[in-house]
């Protein structure tokens, strides 16, 4: 059945094709790669090739919103709750861990040709199934792993293709027997940020792989523990927040750390936090709801403030839609001009904890968690039919 559905999407997208499709073109950064990526011997490893029939781009809009379906859900492939977009869209990743089995693979889902590629395994252990973020050219990325010895745990860097590990680093201090619960690579490639439950918030610096900043946030009272539940970097890398149980976001400069803004906006625990592509605005999810602050005022945008319980919210890429997804199982989707709601997206059977737009505006992918028995961590991806 589902060999069907893909089969038939793929010959609607080949007939649009033949008309006039608008393609919008993503600016790339030139970002100077720390680490060595030579290329392994054993040329049997799949590498990742996209499929040479492309689709044709159609953006997600605030006028065609309305219209998204669902184009695949990911249930039987993977058992991740988060699944990302390779900075050049082309391929969507999750980590795919079944530690009773013994399994802990990398699954790639090429968004050209809508098909799987042969799943990669590490030969280090990945800790958690959502914690994965990319360099911004997308030849690296970084998860949080433990070595087969049964060591301490590592920040450790992979190549893509192969899985390949570059390097790793030790935490350099003996808090980080806490989770980590999130974990971003700066758009300027020099950072990795890491987001503790502990209240920590730890930089490494990707020129040494050394740790450039650490600070732990201080509970407002006695015997309680600030955990950071998300962390994000402004789009010029200038600017790191991380917010949390504390229902405060903090914000630091990456030229100095020093301190620059604290954000004393919600009555409720953040739960996740999103830069516009621009740098203007900071969208905050949190147990009591959901709203938008604006950098440049330090206020709030007035006149939005929807009372969800939001677990994730990500904007577009031309930063004109904020998607928002969390304790109702929907997904929705708002415009940023007007704040009008364009989309309400139902088939998740679980919370949704996680959401990501693919890089050229085309697909927008949402986690849900385990649900009931019946229903297994899913991940769909939404597009235009």
């Amino acid at each position: 059945m589902k060999r069907s559905i893909l089969l038939s999407l793929f010959l609607i997208y080949l007939l649009s094709a033949c008309g006039s499709v608008p393609v919008q073109t993503i600016p790339t950064s030139t970002v100077e790669v720390f680490l060595p990526t030579e290329t392994p011997a054993n040329t049997s490893t799949p590498t990742l090739t996209p499929s040479p029939t492309s689709i044709p781009i159609t953006i997600i809009t605030a006028d065609n919103a309305t219209q998204l379906v669902n184009l695949h859900t990911f249930e039987d492939q993977t058992s991740s709750n988060h699944a990302i977009f390779s900075p050049n869209g082309k391929f969507i990743v999750a980590l795919d861990l079944h530690y009773l089995e013994g399994t802990k693979n990398l699954v790639y889902w090429d968004t050209q040709s809508m098909s799987f590629l042969p799943p990669l395994s590490f030969e280090v252990n990945p800790m958690h199934s959502e914690l994965l973020t990319f360099e911004p050219s997308g030849d690296l990325f970084a998860t949080i792993a433990q070595p087969e010895d049964k060591g301490e745990q590592i920040l450790s860097v992979h190549q893509l293709s192969d899985l390949k590990q570059i390097d790793s680093v030790e935490f350099q201090n003996q808090e980080l027997g806490h989770v980590v619960n999130d974990i971003e690579w700066s758009p300027n490639g020099q950072f990795i940020a890491l987001g503790i439950a502990n209240g920590q918030v730890q930089v490494y610096g990707l020129d040494t792989l050394r740790r450039v900043f650490d600070i732990k946030i201080q509970p407002r009272e006695a015997n309680s523990v600030v955990q950071i539940n998300a962390i994000s970097f402004s789009p010029d890398s200038q600017l790191l927040a991380a917010a949390g149980q504390d229902e405060v976001v903090h914000i630091w400069s990456t030229s100095d750390w020093s301190e620059k803004s604290i954000i004393e906006d919600s009555a409720t625990p953040i739960l996740d936090i999103d830069f516009s592509p621009d740098g203007k605005f900071l969208a905050i999810a949190e147990a009591g709801g959901l709203h938008v602050w604006d950098m440049e005022k330090g206020t709030r945008v007035p006149d939005f403030h929807p009372t969800y319980k939001e677990f994730s919210v990500s904007y577009s890429p031309d930063g004109t839609l904020l998607a928002a997804a969390g304790n109702d199982r929907h997904v929705r989707i708002w415009r940023t001009d007007n704040f009008e709601l364009v989309a309400d997206l139902k088939d998740h059977k679980a919370r949704v904890i996680s959401l990501d737009f693919s890089p050229d505006g085309q697909f927008l992918a949402s986690g849900a968690e385990y649900g009931e028995a019946d229903y297994p961590p899913s991940v769909i991806l939404w597009g235009l039919p």
